[in-house]
């Protein structure tokens, strides 16, 4: 077991409110998500995926690299990583 640190900003920090989760080893991003949603009572999945692809204005960092410029979901986690997920939803009128 790994272990991780989760920051979840926007609409989703309601949703997230585990700071540290601890997962299996050889997980990836997707994983990852996958796991935050069985374990959530709101539809996390649906809040940020499309199909298998992140929703438009929606990112995940993995020690403050964005994961498009790695394997994205694909992206594996490694014990002690910080994982940022942002919605694009901050700004308000």
């Amino acid at each position: 077991m790994i272990n991780v640190k989760i920051d979840a900003f926007g609409t989703l920090s309601s949703i997230l409110t585990k700071k540290i989760i601890s997962i299996d080893d050889n997980t990836t991003v997707y994983e990852l998500l996958q796991y935050i949603d069985r374990n959530t009572e709101k539809d996390f999945l649906n809040a940020i995926l499309d199909g298998n692809c992140l929703k438009s204005y929606t990112f995940i960092f993995v020690n403050g690299e964005n994961t498009i410029h790695k394997e994205g979901l694909n992206t594996k986690i490694n014990d002690g990583d910080n994982i940022t997920i942002l919605r694009g939803d901050l700004a308000g009128g």
